[in-house]
């Protein structure tokens, strides 16, 4: 498999990508938008170089795609160049995931595969599990111009790992996906946390100040969610007189950092720290994630997985008038 998917690739590579949501479990990846749960085998987890889950993808029409990606850097290196230097950044895409509804031909799948980007046969698509009326694959993505062009030691690694498909596919467990548009429409959005001062802060306090607020998800070991923070800044200060603020919510307990972070970047807009358990009232699959709420906090349908600060502003005007 030569090709990438172009689109995702940038995603990866430049600041518009996104961190995988939890601090948790680092050896098992949670993706229950798309319906699977990988717990990572022992030689996938113990890695010289860093692997990384990133998606889930909504690629409509009942077809989820998700994809692991490996990089030539330690965990803390790969960490440093994703904030500072994603260009330098030397990485592969290992495996993808498609979550497949039965109404769909495995052949018209691929079709659909193949224009994004990839280059795939049907014969490479290694059936996972199914749930209900869902059909879940995994497809390895070993890129031979990768390995050549990387220190020894990680492409040897990369190779191995390349070789492990039974082992990965052994370790996936599946469910019947779940769309977040669908559970959110027409919702209200409430929550209760703390401004990084500690005093006791409510979503309806903060959302009812503004005819629509641009609410971002965020953490402060997130390159990409750091990297949009003086963006958001700006949003702010050019609407907030308009009747649109930005929010933000940390879901995150270095308040330390995130107090220095709101410094560095001349944050004025509400700061809100939520517990973990945030997901369970807003379900997100990625940091940053960004969505719109009136004043009653009702949520607008309209949600941004990844850092995409170049077109906050055109949706937060839209809702204005």
């Amino acid at each position: 498999m030569k090709k990438l998917a172009t689109i995702i690739l940038a995603l990866l590579l430049c600041a518009c990508c996104a961190c995988a949501s939890g601090e948790g479990d680092p050896t098992v990846t949670d993706m229950p938008v798309a319906g699977l749960k990988l717990a990572w085998p022992k030689a996938l987890a113990e890695t010289k170089g860093t692997v990384a889950a990133e998606g889930a993808y909504d690629l409509e029409d009942g077809v989820w795609y998700a994809y692991w990606y490996y990089c030539a850097a330690s965990p803390e290196e790969t960490a440093r160049l994703m904030k500072d230097n994603p260009q330098a950044l030397k990485s592969a895409y290992l495996f993808y995931t498609f979550s497949v509804a039965e109404n769909q031909p495995v052949a018209d799948v691929v079709k659909k595969l193949n224009q994004m980007g990839l280059s795939i046969t049907g014969e490479e698509l290694i059936p996972v599990g199914s749930a209900d009326a869902w059909h879940f694959y995994l497809c390895m993505a070993c890129d031979k111009e990768f390995a050549a062009g990387v220190d020894a030691e990680y492409a040897q690694e990369y190779e191995a790992l390349c070789g492990m498909k039974d082992e990965i596919a052994a370790g996936f467990t599946c469910s019947v996906p779940f769309n977040e548009y669908g559970d959110l429409t027409n919702r209200v959005v409430r929550f209760e946390g703390t401004d990084l001062d500690g005093n006791p802060v409510s979503s309806a306090e903060l959302f009812s100040k503004n005819k629509v607020t641009l609410a971002n998800i965020w953490a402060t070991w997130c390159g990409p969610c750091v990297g949009e923070l003086a963006d958001l800044q700006a949003i702010h200060a050019r609407n907030v007189g308009k009747g649109g603020a930005v929010v933000g919510i940390l879901v995150d307990d270095n308040l330390e950092e995130a107090r220095r972070l709101v410094k560095e970047n001349g944050i004025t807009y509400p700061i809100i720290v939520v517990p973990q358990s945030f997901a369970m009232v807003f379900p997100f699959s990625a940091y940053p994630t960004t969505f719109y709420a009136d004043s009653n906090g009702t949520f607008l349908e309209t949600k941004f997985t990844g850092a995409y600060p170049d077109m906050y502003e055109g949706v937060l005007e839209s809702y204005l008038k």
